[in-house]
């Protein structure tokens, strides 16, 4: 049933309502008391904060550990295609002697000499990888915290 507005204002004016209703709104804190969610929330806070802290310093010490490895890892490469280097350099050698007195041939000379220039762009990237790694370690134990 629709009714206007003005009808509805003249119920409200006469006190004419059909139906009541009465409510009531008790509150009461669970728990003790204000003070103790408070110390149990900053309990909470500096248990978070430690949490977090230990974290990072975890993370900072993996950094370090992996940035020394790679120190680690890269003078060894350097040594191995130092290595390389040297036995290519000695095939080189010992196919020019052979194409000097002909046992091998120019195929066989010119491999040789590919392999040298690989070996030695190897030993090069090497380096310049462990110098980079230096940098790194360096850098990893200075920084400042993020």
């Amino acid at each position: 049933m629709e009714r206007s507005f003005f009808s509805s204002v003249q119920d409200v004016l006469a006190n004419d309502f059909r139906t009541w209703s009465v409510g009531v709104n008790v509150s009461y804190p669970l728990g003790t008391s204000n003070a103790d969610a408070a110390f149990a929330q900053a309990r909470l806070q500096k248990q978070q904060d430690q949490t977090t802290l230990n974290n990072l310093e975890m993370a900072i010490a993996t950094e370090v550990r992996q940035a020394g490895r790679d120190v680690n890892t890269n003078l060894r490469r350097i040594e191995a295609t130092r290595r390389a280097r040297e036995l290519a350099e000695q095939r080189l050698t010992a196919d020019n002697k052979r194409f000097s007195v002909g046992l091998a041939t120019t195929f066989e000379v010119l491999q040789s000499q590919r392999d040298l220039s690989r070996a030695k762009t190897n030993e090069l990237r090497a380096t310049i990888d462990y110098n980079l790694s230096l940098v790194n370690f360096e850098a990893v134990q200075i920084a400042p915290v993020r």
